[in-house]
């Protein structure tokens, strides 16, 4: 939740901003998050980070399942939406 809220952030900022400043904005302040999320440990857990229950980790046959069905979505259908685009753009 609090990638959401700093991602909505960062995104009402940088939003209204075209080409090479709209990059060098967005690299500057979500590098000046990184730093804010390393001065707060008691938040964050600092440079070590938190660490999800090991009970609410996906198995590894679930990781390489998601994956492959990210691969089918993106390269899969030529009749599917962006697969159409991405087939017009490579031809």
């Amino acid at each position: 939740m609090m990638g959401a809220v700093l991602g909505a952030i960062l995104a009402s900022v940088t939003g209204t901003l075209k080409g090479i400043f709209f990059a060098i904005a967005t690299l500057a302040l979500s590098e000046g998050q990184r730093i804010a999320a390393l001065m707060l440990p008691d938040v964050t857990g600092g440079a070590v980070g938190l660490f999800l229950n090991p009970a609410l980790r996906p198995s590894q046959h679930a990781l390489y399942l998601f994956a492959a069905l990210a691969v089918m979505v993106n390269e899969g259908g030529e009749g599917v939406g962006r697969g159409r685009r991405v087939a017009r753009i490579r031809h």
